[in-house]
């Protein structure tokens, strides 16, 4: 091929569904079912971070209720196809483990609405950074970026394991019932996502729940 002549697109050998393509419209409904239910158990971040605030009763269901109405803003703005937002895809937010020791901590010391304050300089900060991140690539490398995600993984094993598995109670007979569940659901879900071909493929994690 001469210099400077373009190279041919090609599509990726494990793309289902590019940008411009429209999923049938029952896949495209479980699809969506599934997400909603993935961004389900995202909820309970803000479950853990508002029981340790001195919030009333009806102000924690409210926040319950303003985060649910947040995925739906976020993942409608990342939707989009035009303009410097969205991407076009149906890539619904969750809630970032990565703050949520910190978030912790601040509904302890100064109630939500320290918690509030922290969340949009935190925001106001990635946006800053996300700008930049061209520039930034020679000190954010793969392997930075790799460790940031091992620790936020294993933060959420910790509170995994607690709430999954309900470890400060494993002398209970339920106990092995919890660990048959979990293993199982999570061996569903990866033998799907690599095995799994067409919608078994697309939609691994809602049928790793709904057989455990």
């Amino acid at each position: 091929m001469p210099e400077g002549t373009p190279v041919p697109y090609q599509r990726p050998g494990n793309l289902t569904y590019a940008v411009d393509e429209t999923p049938p419209i029952v896949r495209l409904l479980l699809l969506g079912l599934q997400y909603a239910a993935l961004d389900a158990f995202y909820l309970v971040l803000v479950a853990i971070i508002v029981r340790r605030s001195s919030a009333t009763i009806d102000e924690k269901v409210a926040l319950m209720g303003i985060s649910c109405i947040a995925l739906a803003i976020g993942t409608t703005l990342q939707a989009l196809r035009h303009g410097p937002v969205g991407s076009g895809y149906l890539a619904p937010p969750v809630f970032s483990a990565t703050f949520m020791s910190p978030s912790v901590a601040a509904a302890q010391i100064g109630g939500m609405r320290l918690v509030y304050g922290m969340t949009v300089i935190a925001g106001l900060t990635e946006a800053l950074v996300g700008l930049c991140l061209h520039r930034l690539r020679i000190i954010i490398t793969p392997i930075v970026s790799g460790l940031a995600v091992f620790i936020v993984g294993l933060q959420l094993g910790i509170v995994g394991i607690g709430e999954v598995l309900d470890v400060q109670h494993e002398a209970l007979p339920a106990f092995p019932f919890h660990l048959l569940v979990t293993l199982s659901t999570v061996a569903i879900c990866m033998g799907l996502s690599i095995w799994g071909r067409g919608a078994w493929k697309l939609l691994c994690s809602i049928l790793g729940l709904a057989v455990a």
